[in-house]
């Protein structure tokens, strides 16, 4: 199914595809840090469950976060780079009949 999307490749792997992937799990990360931070204060959980540690588990989404950026970004660069342009006169001009 993830190979039904435009990306230019039907059955092979691109570049936007490792791009989608990382842009995916960092929504998770960040979604999974927003989660501990309501929980602990906004539904008040951090009384309730003393065992549990709301602010390591939010230190640990960061770190997770800030180890995964340089890997999206190269992803990002790569896959929404500008297409290189051929510089081959031969290809790139019509053919003509020289005597």
């Amino acid at each position: 199914m993830a190979r039904l999307k435009l990306n230019g490749a039907l059955r092979t792997y691109s570049p936007l595809s490792r791009f989608l992937e990382l842009e995916i799990l960092t929504m998770g990360i960040d979604g999974k840090k927003q989660l501990w931070e309501t929980l602990r204060d906004l539904a008040g959980l951090a009384a309730r469950l003393p065992d549990v540690d709301f602010d390591e588990l939010i230190e640990r989404a960061e770190r997770q976060r800030a180890e995964l950026e340089p890997f999206r970004m190269r992803a990002g660069t790569k896959a929404l780079a500008a297409p290189t342009v051929s510089t081959d006169l031969n290809r790139s001009s019509p053919s003509r009949d020289v005597p």
